[in-house]
């Protein structure tokens, strides 16, 4: 798998050292196998067996960076990645039988060796720097029972459910004991789903998660709205609120608009869940229900925000901030018209329109380090921030409604904005120049 030459004269290092330095390179230890007792009470006993190995990247960099520093030597590898993988798999296969052999020889048999050996390898995952998997079993368990387990594709079953397994039906009575305790409109399918599924019941040991499959089923027909929420921003509401919100996701999935109103409107669904988090009791039927209870709530923080905040002086009398006269209340750049909003009033009254949270920037405003604008255009509207350096001012973040991301054409305006600024603060006049491409959400603009 590695050959190692020189690429200096050997003379550079003693014969004796050089040679000790390859035979150290040629046993780089890439990979661990082990085999650990995890709970051992009353006659009970439960292993886990596991393994590592590093990457093929992080295998070649481990031996390079280990040997180019002090030695000047080169490694060169022989073959591709998947062959490396390949054989890295065989010589696992390979030391876990063994591991497990030496260790439970007397109460495993070959059969089950093999299953727990062929279960270790099917739990494997892939990261940057290594593949690794674990496999949790108990000695007394037959070949079936090893072979259904190792069907799970993810994580481990708890230490108390492994005890009470003995058999397969053992198994799939355990997945279900949270799904035959809930009322539901669509058991079959959903019963179907999570045995089919093979996940473990740590997964589904919630009443919310089973109740959230159903929903999806009711609503949508199957388990595709359930499945790309778990994955996105909108997973709190969809299981706390899975009535109102796979109602809604069927409406979306109707017009193929799903996945899209997922990526755009995560700030916003997040946002709904907080509003929720706290006042379950509330009569919510409906998204509009939802949505009204949102904008109530807000209020009743943008109150409580003005109430508490008294390490500054805007909170009753909502005095209009205060200004370097080198900035214009209103700026046009690229077709877009740029308003300073110049007190606590407009600066919350902009969050309540656009669904953010800009009023939490009301003191560093009032300090004068912070500048926010109302971003308008025939097709667009978004709220930009703007950090006051003392010779450096940059584009902080560009949010439209609901904390959705800006077009790019805004984005090249904002910051052809705050040069335009750094230019006036400066003195050094009022031309624009061009602006070079930059970050999408931070533009850094330092003065020479």
């Amino acid at each position: 798998m590695l050959k190692i030459k020189s690429i200096t004269d050997q003379t550079s290092v003693q014969p004796d050292e050089y040679a000790r330095i390859i035979d150290r390179l040629k046993r780089t230890k890439n990979h661990s196998v082990g085999l650990d007792e995890i709970y051992s009470v009353n006659g009970h006993r439960l292993y886990r067996v596991a393994f590592c190995f590093l990457s093929w990247s992080q295998y070649r960099r481990t031996c390079r960076c280990f040997a180019a520093p002090h030695f000047h030597i080169a490694s060169a590898f022989i073959g591709s990645k998947a062959q490396y993988e390949q054989r890295m798999y065989a010589i696992c296969f390979a030391k876990v039988a063994e591991t497990l052999r030496d260790a439970l020889g007397d109460d495993l048999t070959e059969e089950q060796i093999m299953a727990l050996t062929r279960g270790v390898l099917k739990r494997k995952r892939r990261y940057a720097t290594d593949t690794r998997a674990q496999f949790d079993f108990n000695p007394c368990w037959d070949v079936e029972t090893i072979n259904e387990m190792a069907r799970f594709r993810n994580g481990a079953a708890s230490k108390h459910d492994l005890r009470t397994i003995e058999s397969v039906d053992d198994i799939n009575a355990n997945v279900l004991r949270i799904l035959d305790q809930v009322t539901l409109s669509c058991r079959r399918l959903t019963r179907k789903f999570v045995l089919g599924s093979r996940y473990y019941a740590g997964y589904f040991d919630s009443v919310d998660e089973i109740k959230a499959i159903d929903c999806s089923f009711k609503y949508t027909g199957s388990t595709y709205a359930f499945r790309l929420a778990m994955k996105t921003q909108a997973r709190t509401l969809a299981l706390h609120m899975p009535e109102v919100f796979f109602k809604k996701a069927g409406q979306k999935i109707r017009v193929r608009q799903y996945a899209g109103w997922l990526k755009n409107s995560g700030a916003h669904l997040r946002d709904l869940s907080d509003s929720t988090a706290f006042d379950q009791g509330r009569d919510i039927k409906t998204w509009n229900d939802l949505e009204r209870h949102s904008n109530d709530w807000h209020e009743r923080m943008r109150m409580r925000h003005r109430r508490d905040l008294v390490y500054y002086d805007y909170s009753e009398e909502n005095e209009p901030f205060e200004f370097s006269a080198d900035i214009s209340a209103v700026t046009r750049v690229d077709g877009y018209e740029f308003t300073v909003l110049q007190s606590p009033d407009e600066v919350e009254k902009e969050g309540s329109e656009m669904g953010h949270c800009v009023r939490s920037y009301i003191p560093r405003i009032a300090a004068g380090d912070y500048i926010v604008y109302r971003a308008m255009s025939e097709h667009e509207r978004a709220t930009v921030g703007i950090l006051l350096g003392t010779n450096v001012v940059s584009v902080d973040q560009i949010r439209g409604k609901y904390n959705s991301a800006a077009s790019e054409a805004l984005q090249s305006a904002a910051n052809d904005l705050a040069r335009e600024i750094t230019f006036r603060i400066c003195g050094l006049g009022t031309q624009l120049t061009q602006n070079p491409k930059s970050d999408t959400s931070l533009a850094h603009l330092a003065m020479a």
